[in-house]
């Protein structure tokens, strides 16, 4: 009797330690389906957010959408990735991988059939060791970002950023928010981004300065904005640079402008290099059809490439996978039958979410439709 009593109370305990396994399965297999339905409740609602934001942009900032105009070239275009990259002198992982790459050589297909080569270079571009470089734009709603890879055997830390020419290295990133035939800029303002190696002091650091052209009277000035930022460091075969522009830069002179996805930018640069402690100058204009500017300028007034402003880009995250639910274990058959695992609780459903995605979507649609009827009235 006493046996049988042990031999009971060994199956109930086998039996419980089943039934805790198996409610322990249930609850992991729970954990990943809400995982699961929160990782998708976070991908709809960013792409609710990137709809809506579509929306808005377009109702509200389409009186200052920007789509190139007749006095720039769309022959070469290139482009600016969405990103926010920080302006440390520290390229992280992943921080600027996204962005487009513009090279320019000193044997560039871009700049030997519409730009031109200057100083020492207009007669002799066989160094390939002192010049060559790597350019990059980011961009966000707040700034434009620059980063810069150049490689250079003879860096030049002298020099000022009003006057990059004069005994520097540095580059002239030449850009136009509007084109001059655009009602939000019919003075045809454009801006010189400049930006040098050297603190404006002869040491390691980077300097900046924006040069402000008016194309209708042909004017032209420099000045700094403390907020701009540049942050250049040596790299093993030449020196790096990264740089921030807010649009507030823009907006000073063009303050209709407001960036957008696929707004087009006049876009040109000058990369300038000084070697021989600055007596050996060269420098090149990498885009030039000034021939195409209303009033006869010289380059440094329009007649540039296209900057592109890509849209931001949704990355999918993988799923995690379900773990393996635990097998039972084998027992003696007992006089009762073994506890039934509980049920698991029903997954949530996505309907809810996709309703929100609905909503908002409609919610979106309703407001550029209201701003449009605003505008034609």
């Amino acid at each position: 009797m006493v046996k049988q009593q042990a031999a009971a109370r060994q199956q109930i305990a086998v039996r419980q330690q089943i039934a805790a396994r198996q409610q322990i399965a249930v609850r992991q297999q729970d954990a990943i389906k809400a995982e699961r339905y929160d990782m998708r409740n976070k991908k709809l609602a960013l792409a609710a957010v990137i709809i809506l934001s579509a929306a808005l942009l377009a109702g509200n900032l389409s009186a200052a959408s920007v789509r190139g105009g007749a006095h720039w070239s769309d022959a070469v275009v290139r482009e600016a990735a969405w990103g926010t990259p920080v302006i440390d002198g520290v390229i992280s992982s992943g921080e600027w991988d996204h962005a487009p790459v513009i090279t320019v050589t000193l044997d560039d297909p871009v700049v030997n059939e519409y730009g031109i080569y200057q100083g020492g270079w207009e007669s002799d571009r066989s160094n390939t060791a002192d010049f060559a470089t790597e350019v990059r734009f980011l961009w966000d709603d707040k700034s434009l970002y620059i980063y810069e890879n150049r490689t250079d055997d003879d860096v030049i830390l002298d020099g000022s950023s009003e006057t990059p020419w004069s005994g520097a290295d540095g580059n002239l990133i030449f850009l136009q928010v509007a084109d001059d035939d655009s009602p939000m800029n019919p003075e045809g303002w454009g801006h010189h981004i400049f930006y040098i190696v050297g603190n404006d002091s002869g040491d390691w650091g980077g300097a900046t300065a924006v040069r402000i052209v008016n194309e209708s009277d042909g004017s032209r000035e420099t000045v700094h904005y403390d907020e701009m930022k540049a942050v250049a460091f040596k790299t093993s075969n030449g020196w790096a640079i990264e740089v921030e522009v807010p649009w507030s830069v823009f907006q000073k002179e063009v303050p209709e402008f407001a960036p957008e996805p696929d707004a087009i930018l006049g876009f040109s640069m000058v990369p300038i290099d000084n070697d021989d402690d600055g007596a050996d100058f060269s420098q090149l204009c990498w885009f030039r059809q000034d021939e195409q500017l209303g009033v006869p300028r010289d380059y440094d007034f329009g007649g540039w490439a296209h900057l592109r402003l890509l849209a931001p880009v949704i990355v999918e995250e993988p799923e995690p996978e379900a773990a393996p639910e635990a097998a039972p274990e084998a027992v003696e058959a007992a006089p009762e039958a073994a506890a039934a695992p509980q049920a698991a609780e029903p997954a949530a459903q996505t309907s809810d979410i996709f309703g929100i995605v609905i909503a908002t979507a409609a919610a979106a649609a309703v407001v550029a439709a209201v701003s449009a009827k605003k505008r034609k009235d």
